[in-house]
């Protein structure tokens, strides 16, 4: 209820944070009776009138959709907004496929933004939440910015539920409204698409002819799933497994940023895309690229118990070092004489065994 009264009576709020939980029970989730009564009666709420940045982090909710009352509620009301950022539920999330809503009720806090940060989530083919972002960009005209990452530590955790996710083939095709104005794209399905779940790599990364449409686009971040047909395998993509034009083909020439997220998988069998790149733009192909950045993180398990070998694992740690810095040797020379930034980004990510 505090917060109710204070978003009623604050007048000036330029940038929020809104944080909603039903870790007690959904019967005792975060509630904003208060507002939706002020919205109803009054039409206006003062404190959001002015916002330019609003945050609505889920991630202590077992149950959320975009739909939820809290999301429209918030957009109707905030006219002025430019960047909204929805942090997802960590865990396991559980959609609320089945509450009502009001699509038109989204278009208030739309019509002026910018700049659209989904973290944390999923989306499914047949879910509420991929028809209304569908629905969300088709409003947002003036968006120039979009970001998106998936909620690995939760549901991804699945095997069974993580290859129904909407594959980047698809995911892309949802922001095709945006082809004109996006200028700042990032996809982050953390690699964990599975590829085995998909009969052709058509199915699962984003085509040439996809990305080339967004015509003004000047950065672009995508994780190797995103676009690498290596990540299937010789076996079933045959003598293309030898051809290194997975980035070359894919690059927009108006990218100036390029920044890739690999896995151990993308050391191997993606790199090689990398280094082909760096002998085109020396070639004098990508004129207007600028930066090109690989982040890298390593992730390693350790023992949940007393188990940990010191001597191993120091050993396991160095050799695994040593290759890294081997990649990035490779990365850096492939560039070297030509005007593009490079970097070279790797940190360890540690995991208890189970």
């Amino acid at each position: 209820m505090e917060t109710n009264v204070l978003l009623a009576l604050c007048s000036k709020l330029e940038r929020l944070t809104i944080h909603i939980t039903d870790s007690e029970g959904k019967e005792q989730r975060t509630n904003f009776d208060l507002l939706h009564y002020l919205g109803r009666n009054h039409g206006t709420i003062s404190g959001l009138a002015g916002l330019g940045h609003l945050e609505i982090n889920t991630n202590k909710c077992n149950r959320f959709s975009i739909g939820d009352t809290e999301v429209p509620l918030f957009l109707q009301q905030s006219h002025r907004l430019e960047t909204l950022v929805l942090r997802g539920p960590e865990g396991n999330r559980l959609p609320d496929d089945h509450l009502a809503f009001a699509i038109q009720r989204f278009q208030p806090g739309l019509q002026n933004l910018t700049r659209l940060q989904i973290t944390s989530w999923s989306f499914f083919g047949v879910e509420r939440d991929s028809y209304i972002l569908g629905e969300m960009v088709k409003m947002a005209k003036n968006l120039t910015s979009f970001t998106f990452s998936t909620d690995s530590d939760g549901t991804w955790g699945n095997h069974h539920i993580r290859p129904h996710h909407i594959p980047p083939a698809r995911f892309i095709k949802l922001l095709k409204p945006l082809e004109g104005t996006l200028q700042d794209l990032s996809l982050d399905f953390d690699s964990k698409i599975y590829a085995s779940s998909y009969q052709s790599p058509d199915l699962m990364t984003i085509s040439p002819q996809q990305i080339h449409k967004f015509a003004r686009l000047e950065s672009l971040k995508l994780d190797i799933s995103c676009y690498c047909r290596h990540v299937f395998g010789r076996k079933k993509i045959g003598s293309s497994f030898d051809q290194k034009t997975c980035l070359t083909d894919l690059l927009p020439l108006t990218v100036r940023n390029l920044s890739i997220l690999f896995s151990e998988k993308g050391w191997w069998e993606c790199l090689p895309d990398f280094l082909y790149l760096g002998e085109r733009v020396k070639a004098g192909e990508f004129p207007n690229l600028q930066r090109v950045r690989i982040d890298a993180p390593v992730c390693y398990e350790t023992p949940c118990s007393n188990n940990w070998d010191d001597e191993w694992d120091n050993k396991r740690l160095g050799q695994i070092s040593d290759i890294l810095r081997g990649r990035k040797q490779e990365f850096k020379a492939a560039f070297a004489g030509s005007k593009v930034d490079v970097g070279f980004h790797s940190w360890f990510i540690w995991e208890s065994m189970y």
